[in-house]
């Protein structure tokens, strides 16, 4: 394994059939179309920086994505990326991560190098449970301090009847309407952090996974996102939060009744992730740990404030955001 003569660069159009051909051999995810990959590296907030290794006969053996976004560190906008899908040829991988020298290093220093030159404020990740030692330990290889938290998945079993009167009903799309809903979450949660809600970055999110608003009156109050594979909650905003518990209830009752009628939704059970504003309003709930953890991890790409620590408590968070 000589990753010395490997050359870490950013991705260029070019490199895309040997980029998908290290998808389909060494990623375990399987090999995206060149439709899908081509949607993936274009974002609401310009393109994503790809970071590949080559060898000298071309071969893409390696890559990391860093997508830039809009996180709010209570309540400030801020320009950020998400460091995600690590992908290794299997003859680079080492059997020792956290090692200066190392591919996956390689990749994640140069991208990181790149992003402070061309000025983000923060970089963040929601890695596999296996990074939890790594990013808490990275900074003794001479890259910067991450704040790595672990935060447990729930799985929602309270379904009891409810008098609140929502209702939920299926949106094909985000429509423009929810940044009004955006708007006044960001006025009224300035002590937390969270990363954008707008409707096009939903959309290039989660525009394949099930959306659901929530009605009451007639008026649309919120809208939840929910996995179709796995019954995850990947999102939620509601007008009135005190609501939440009830809200939760509800939409357990109406995913197992009508949960079948959708495509591709296979799921028994709904699932979420708490975070700091849902611990407010969600006593009361009954909810049982499943053999799960996220994890979320973020650092600061400003040299003034390297080493700053941000608790998961003060951040509105859902998995993979």
């Amino acid at each position: 394994m000589e990753t010395d003569k490997l050359h870490i660069r950013e991705y260029i159009h070019s490199d895309l059939p040997e980029v998908l051909n290290l998808w389909e051999n060494h990623s375990g995810w399987g090999r995206p179309d060149e439709e899908e990959f081509q949607r993936w590296i274009k974002t609401p907030f310009g393109a994503c920086i790809l970071i590949v290794a080559e060898k000298e006969d071309k071969e893409i053996v390696g890559q990391l994505f860093f997508t830039p976004t809009e996180i709010f560190m209570e309540g400030i906008a801020k320009n950020a990326v998400k460091v995600s899908s690590p992908i290794i040829h299997a003859h680079y991988r080492a059997n020792h991560t956290l090692n200066a020298n190392s591919l996956v290093v390689s990749l994640f220093s140069t991208g990181i190098q790149l992003m402070k030159e061309r000025g983000y404020d923060w970089s963040y990740n929601f890695p596999a449970f296996g990074w939890v030692k790594i990013l808490r330990s990275i900074h003794h290889i001479g890259l910067d301090i991450w704040d790595v938290e672990v935060i447990p998945c729930y799985e929602i079993v309270d379904d009891a009847v409810t008098n609140c009167n929502y209702y939920f009903l299926e949106m094909e799309k985000f429509p423009e309407d929810l940044q009004i809903f955006w708007d006044k979450f960001k006025m009224e949660n300035k002590d937390l952090s969270f990363v954008t809600r707008d409707p096009l970055w939903l959309e290039y999110k989660w525009g394949a996974e099930l959306k659901l608003g929530i009605y009451k009156n007639n008026i649309q109050e919120g809208y939840f996102v929910i996995k179709r594979d796995s019954g995850l909650i990947l999102d939620y905003i509601i007008n009135d939060f005190k609501d939440s518990a009830n809200v939760f209830r509800e939409l357990n009752r109406f995913y197992k009744e009508r949960r079948v009628i959708y495509p591709n939704t296979q799921a028994e059970a709904l699932k979420f992730m708490p975070n700091g504003l849902l611990k407010r309003y969600l006593n009361g709930l009954s909810i049982k740990p499943i053999d799960f953890n996220f994890v979320f991890g973020i650092s600061s790409l400003k040299a003034e404030r390297l080493g700053e620590k941000t608790e998961s408590d003060k951040w509105y968070i859902f998995p993979n955001d």
